[in-house]
């Protein structure tokens, strides 16, 4: 996290400066209080009143270096967040895609929210405070020294033992916070999947075994929190004994030289007041002290996440029209299963291609090794002639249509041209047409939103706009994955006449329900099921 400091390094500079000057106001005022007393003991009403209005200047400028210290601590916190936070989502989005699906996107909102949240309370927020703790020890230190060499000796003895707690368990403050993080990360990852799958929830009536399930998710959550609260408060009170033990040892020698002649009334009094000063600050700096060894392997991990990179060939970016795909003697194997077995085809520019096959029979894995997503098989795929191992990222050059239409909560302009102002609203009304979405074809109709997931379109225009979608980044390889479910007879007919109007492409549709008759304006049917 010490890449983020660095960037924020002026304000954390301007929060020493503010916090420093607090401190040393508060330690001063501290030497006014006694001369008050004294001078007041001394019937001395001039030194009195002089000091009474050095006190009260001192106390307004803590006040107002306190208040920016405070300002400048917010800033620096919400400087640093936002900075992690843009470089998590960074780190996320440039995931290679079966990278981003080796893990359930419940943890990834663990992480961007428990963890991110983590960092920011018990590493950021913190920094900030032990800078104004550290300061004012120190100050408070020197003052006692020029008040008297033995106060201070003992004092800094005895009131620093409870800075040791935490490096005694330190490895249980690890642990109880890795628990109760993990814990937190199982527990999202299974709320977000039950929300995902609500509808399968109610419509076998399981709502009683999915609230068991969830009640033993969120014990075991809270049974994390209390053992990290415990450790935690265990510390806390061992801290808090010492600290009290140490106070009352040091007032003690206080009143000692008090009755010796060594102090005067006011020199006593800045000696409890310094005493108070400094107590406070030891322990929470022991607090402060715990909260950064416990949050260092979620800060470690966080780091960990957004410097992951998946490792390329440093090869050259492919800038080449495709003219042709060409897998050679391709076999892939997943969980020992052998789902593709020598397969060997040349898919051409300006040619349209059906794949056919019961589900299981690869369909699915086939496109997923074209698009580059699988490097552990057995035989080429060429890119013209280039290996596509050898190429960084394929993704200019290959538009995919799922079967699961993909849309954002945003305008149907901004689902349709996918943010790239180039694409014209003409162009979009035009494809809009093409596929049998003329009511949508107009401009205020692609300013109007769509829904989270689509909730407000049909199914099949919600299929209609992935295909114009595709249509329009105009790609050299275009893939339909059944392009054609739920849509009715007359959509379907109206599709696959368009689908096979498309020209200068290698045009490759996955459909297992194309009609018969249409067959023959195919180049090629493959047919995985015999392969």
């Amino acid at each position: 996290m010490i890449i983020y400091v660095k960037k924020n390094k002026w304000i954390l500079t301007g929060v020493f400066i503010s916090a420093l000057i607090s401190n040393l106001c508060a330690v001063r005022l501290q030497f006014f209080k006694g001369s008050i007393l004294d001078a007041a003991i001394q019937r001395d009403s001039s030194n009195t009143f002089r000091n009474i209005i050095l006190l009260i200047s001192f106390i307004l400028l803590e006040c107002l270096f306190f208040y920016l210290y405070n300002q400048l601590r917010s800033f620096f916190t919400v400087k640093c967040v936002s900075l992690l936070r843009e470089d998590f989502f960074q780190g996320l989005i440039n995931k290679h895609f079966i990278d981003f699906t080796e893990s359930n996107k419940g943890e990834y909102i663990a992480k961007y929210t428990n963890d991110l949240e983590k960092v920011k309370d018990m590493y950021f927020s913190t920094m900030t405070l032990l800078i104004n703790l550290i300061s004012k020890i120190i100050l408070v230190s020197i003052a006692l020294f020029i008040l008297d060499i033995r106060v201070a000796v003992i004092t800094l003895t005895l009131l620093t033992m409870p800075l040791y707690i935490p490096k005694l368990i330190e490895k249980r403050l690890k642990t109880c916070q890795m628990d109760y993080m993990a814990s937190v990360n199982t527990n999202l990852r299974e709320l977000t999947d039950w929300l995902a799958n609500f509808e399968v929830i109610k419509m076998f009536s399981i709502e009683k075994k999915i609230t068991e399930k969830y009640t033993e998710s969120n014990n075991i959550v809270m049974k994390k929190m209390m053992n990290n609260y415990s450790i935690n408060y265990t510390s806390n009170l061992l801290t808090m004994l010492m600290s009290y033990v140490s106070h009352f040892l040091i007032l003690a020698l206080s009143a000692y030289l008090v009755l010796n002649g060594n102090f005067t009334a006011g020199t006593f009094f800045v000696s409890v007041g310094l005493i108070d000063q400094l107590s406070y600050p030891i322990i929470s700096i022991s607090t402060a002290l715990q909260n950064i060894v416990s949050v260092r392997p979620i800060s470690t991990d966080m780091i960990d996440f957004i410097n992951k990179k998946r490792i390329e060939k440093e090869d050259r970016i492919y800038k080449d029209t495709v003219i042709e795909i060409d897998i050679r003697n391709l076999s892939f194997s997943y969980n020992d299963k052998k789902l593709i077995d020598n397969f060997s085809f040349k898919f051409k520019k300006n040619k349209k291609y059906l794949i056919q096959g019961k589900s299981g029979s690869g369909k699915t894995t086939l496109i997923n090794l074209m698009l580059n997503y699988y490097s552990d098989y057995q035989g080429e795929i060429l890119l013209n002639k280039d290996n596509i191992k050898e190429i960084i990222n394929i993704y200019p050059y290959v538009t995919v249509v799922r079967q699961d239409a993909a849309l954002f909560h945003d305008t149907l302009r901004n689902n349709l041209n996918m943010y790239n102002n180039n694409i014209s609203d003409n162009q979009i009304i035009k494809v809009l047409k093409l596929v049998n979405l003329q009511k949508y074809a107009n401009e205020e109709a692609l300013n109007e939103m769509v829904l989270e997931g689509g909730l407000n379109l049909s199914g099949g225009e919600k299929k209609r706009i992935s295909v114009a979608r595709g249509l329009l980044r105009n790609t050299d390889i275009l893939i339909f994955d059944e392009p054609l479910a739920n849509l009715d007879d007359d959509n379907v007919s109206n599709l696959e006449n368009f689908l096979l109007s498309i020209e200068g492409k290698v045009l490759i549709i996955v459909s297992h329900q194309f009609s018969q008759e249409k067959m023959d304006y195919f180049d090629n049917v493959i047919n995985l099921n015999r392969l």
